[in-house]
């Protein structure tokens, strides 16, 4: 589980025909940390020992491109309520690094693993007034017994002036690549965040 990590991010929205829109969203998060190897190990071929103090370094890094269709209504017109199915594609990438400095017999290793998924979701807004409106949304994709990757967000959007918008929300992300290979990696991410989002016209 990692929280209360920083991460940076994009957002880049465009039409795509009548209400619908195309999203392409790219994150990345990195950390550092301590611990004790509880039993021996071997970690992408390195072997450590029980008791070694592992000197851990983590990087996140997630792309997804989706098409967010208006389902309801169409046209939107002055409805307050609007209902949107998604349909896209997801790539989440992890690089671990481990490291036992007081293990004279251990070496720093490197590995990484990937996914590449559809996604599906679903998501809702409620505009409140025309400055002001709430969303939600959920999307991802798992193999049974494989790799799972999922996200989901809720947030508030508020137009402060003219064409800038101040947004903040919450998001949570997990993934775990496939568990039937040698060597398998996942995390949950979750948070606060806030942005600001700039209209062009």
């Amino acid at each position: 589980l990692l929280s209360k990590k920083a991460a940076d991010g994009i957002v880049v929205t465009t039409p795509a025909g009548r209400a619908n829109q195309l999203e392409f969203t790219y994150f990345q998060t990195k950390q550092q940390g301590n611990e004790i190897a509880p039993i021996a190990l071997v970690l992408f071929g390195q072997p450590y020992s029980s008791g070694d103090q592992l000197v851990t370094a983590t990087e996140i890094q997630h792309a997804r491109v989706t098409w967010s269709y208006l389902t309801y209504p169409d046209p939107p017109g002055v409805h307050k309520f609007r209902f949107r199915t998604l349909y896209g594609f997801e790539w989440t990438q992890m690089t671990a690094r481990f490291d036992a400095p007081l293990d004279l017999n251990a070496s720093p290793v490197t590995g990484s693993r990937s996914i590449i998924f559809p996604s599906l979701g679903a998501g809702v807004e409620y505009h409140v007034s025309k400055r002001i409106y709430l969303d939600g949304r959920a999307e991802g994709f798992a193999w049974p017994h494989k790799a799972v990757q999922t996200d989901a967000e809720a947030k508030l959007t508020v137009r402060l002036y003219r064409q800038l918008d101040l947004i903040a929300g919450y998001k949570a992300f997990h993934f775990k690549t496939n568990p039937e290979k040698d060597y398998y990696l996942k995390a949950t991410l979750l948070g606060p965040y806030a942005a600001l989002r700039w209209t062009f016209k």
